[in-house]
């Protein structure tokens, strides 16, 4: 099977290589005390942005110089240790879900050989996927950053389950949300709240995708669910509770695009653009509809208050907890973050470039140091 590898190897090495460079293989504590948390819903990673370089044409005179080694260079974030006891809070109140049991139950059907072309004009490739109707011709949801179980694990296999691929999209549906003139609320009005659940803003997404033999039928098919990103907080009321993604320099979802995402081991790694890289670990996915039935409004576990809670996958204009009812934006699967890497140099990039990326490269031309975790047979669920 490492053939697969070898073939996608071509993408690029850089920014897995960064990773190598600043052994992210686990989530690490921060050395340096927080600047700033006086507000418990401010997400990490955070560093300074300077003010975006002035570029225009010139003509081509050499190649510039070497690039110094600490523009590379990260630091774990400074709320790491936070983040995990928000998380672990978290993972006390609300059931989870592996990814074999994720992927078990997907709701999303992929067509191959499918005649819709998005772009109108585009020369049709040998074979061509679309996903259902609704996420084929979204304009909330842009795709992003892709890796797969290729990456995470040398033999390609999450426990008993193969053929695994990740991609990652940003909500960038919101008019006027670079000039919202209240963007601690956004612009939705209330009869958009109501209506369309699009103008809230949800962050990030990471939708897994499976290609696999039905076993009741004995038919080949390719099923994928989509599971929402979140950032732990503790609300006013003492309580955990989760948000979507969204970038330091805006209340609003803006910069966390998710452009490069790279799943190796039990972590997933977001790039957040000009900040760093964003941690996700596989064995904490939050599942708020444990029965598959949205109608019910399952059962939750209480906090520390000891009151019991619910869930409610059907609303789709809330996130987080709300009178004791957890909100999801409408899905049933919540990933949080577990911790940050910040960059120590100043970034000034107004586009930002940086993003982790796949290599798929075969066992032994990329190795990231730092301790390893073996998954037990709970990971793989």
């Amino acid at each position: 099977m490492p053939s697969r590898r070898i073939r996608r190897a071509w993408l690029t090495a850089a920014a897995a290589a960064s990773l190598a460079f600043t052994g992210l293989a686990a989530p690490a504590q921060a050395e340096d005390v927080p600047r700033d948390v006086s507000d418990p819903t401010v997400q990490q990673p955070l560093t300074t942005e300077a003010a975006p370089s002035t570029f225009a044409a010139t003509d081509w005179t050499g190649p510039g110089g070497a690039a110094s080694p600490g523009d590379f260079t990260m630091s774990p974030g400074a709320l790491n240790s936070e983040t995990t006891t928000r998380v672990n809070r978290l993972d006390s109140v609300l059931p989870k879900s592996g990814v074999q049991n994720l992927l078990a139950g997907a709701n999303r059907t992929v067509t191959p050989w499918c005649s819709r072309d998005p772009f109108g004009t585009a020369a049709d490739p040998d074979i061509k996927y679309c996903l259902q109707d609704d996420d084929s011709t979204s304009r909330e949801w842009v795709p992003q950053g892709f890796t797969g179980v290729s990456d995470a694990k040398d033999n390609e296999l999450w426990g008993e389950a193969g053929n695994i691929q990740l991609f990652a999209s940003y909500d960038g549906w919101d008019p006027g949300r670079e000039d919202d003139p209240d963007p601690a609320t956004g612009d939705c009005t209330e009869a958009e709240l109501e209506a369309d659940d699009a103008c809230n803003q949800k962050g990030v997404r990471i939708t897994f995708v499976q290609s696999r033999v039905n076993p009741a039928s004995g038919i080949s098919e390719t099923k994928y669910r989509h599971v929402l990103l979140g950032w732990t907080y503790i609300n006013a009321a003492d309580h955990v509770s989760f948000d979507g993604l969204h970038a330091s320099e805006y209340p609003i979802q803006k910069g966390v695009h998710a452009g490069g995402i790279v799943w190796y081991g039990n972590y997933l790694y977001v790039a957040d653009t000009r900040n760093g890289v964003r941690v996700f670990d596989m064995r904490y996915i939050m599942d708020l509809d444990p029965d598959g039935d949205p109608s019910t409004h399952d059962a939750m576990g209480a906090d520390t208050d000891g009151v019991q809670t619910t869930a409610d996958t059907q609303d789709k204009t809330k996130v987080g907890r709300h009178d004791n009812v957890w909100y999801s934006f409408g899905y049933r699967y919540v990933m949080p973050q577990v911790a940050a890497w910040k960059f120590k140099a100043t970034q000034s990039n107004p586009a930002g470039s940086y993003a982790c990326v796949p290599t798929g490269a075969p066992e032994g031309l990329l190795h990231l140091p730092g301790p390893q975790h073996h998954p037990g047979p709970d990971d793989h669920g």
